[in-house]
């Protein structure tokens, strides 16, 4: 008798660490897709909690956009469910503000944006790559990385700042470096038309012509 219980209760522990061993299935991963129109010289304002961002220029007066939208949190405890996510939309006097309206969720963006057109992103925690920019880049990432490709140097000002991580600027001649313990900063000043200004609390930023 005492062996027909030890064996069951073996039986019983071994199905329970299979079944806590066992990851719980995402609840509604969804992906949203959708354009939007932009003024001339127009501003495209982002605002994410958790994710990725990458974004390229086209020849388009829109903003095409495509989100694929994730739980935070997966665990067998967790009661996020982003199956109805959508996108919260504005435009204001040439200004296009966007964002999901699941502030706990893990956000991939995909976007591609009129060459003319600025960027002004507010990340809290993830990677932002920028392709092919000719226009104002205002980033502010809170922990994570930042890498943009421009397509020339056509700058008046780039401003690149990180309290703990490294700062990378390539193809500006005289740009002045400030590195401290674990901070990194540099500035540059030229002669033409647009700006950037990165700023990341913890992470990385690359800026290349």
């Amino acid at each position: 008798m005492n062996k027909m219980r030890t064996v069951g209760t073996t039986a019983l522990a071994t199905l329970i660490a299979l079944g806590l061993s066992t990851p719980a299935l995402a609840k509604g991963d969804i992906t949203l897709n959708d354009t939007f129109p932009l003024a001339n010289n127009g501003t495209l304002h982002l605002d994410i909690p958790v994710g990725e961002i990458e974004l390229t220029t086209h020849d388009s007066n829109e903003i095409s956009v495509e989100v694929r939208v994730k739980p935070q949190n997966t665990g067998w405890f967790s009661d996020e469910d982003v199956s109805e996510a959508k996108f919260k939309h504005r435009q204001e006097d040439g200004h296009v503000y966007l964002e999901i309206d699941q502030e706990k969720s893990v956000q991939e963006w995909i976007i591609a944006i009129p060459k003319n057109a600025s960027i002004d992103l507010d990340v809290g925690v993830g990677e932002v790559n920028l392709d092919d920019v000719n226009a104002n880049v205002f980033v502010d990432v809170g922990v994570g990385e930042v890498d943009v490709e421009l397509t020339d140097n056509n700058y008046a000002m780039i401003h690149l700042d990180t309290g703990v991580g490294d700062v990378d600027l390539d193809g500006f001649k005289n740009a002045k470096w400030d590195k401290g313990m674990v901070s990194g900063s540099v500035r540059w000043n030229g002669d033409g038309e647009h700006k950037i200004n990165i700023d990341v609390g913890v992470g990385e930023i690359e800026v290349d012509h």
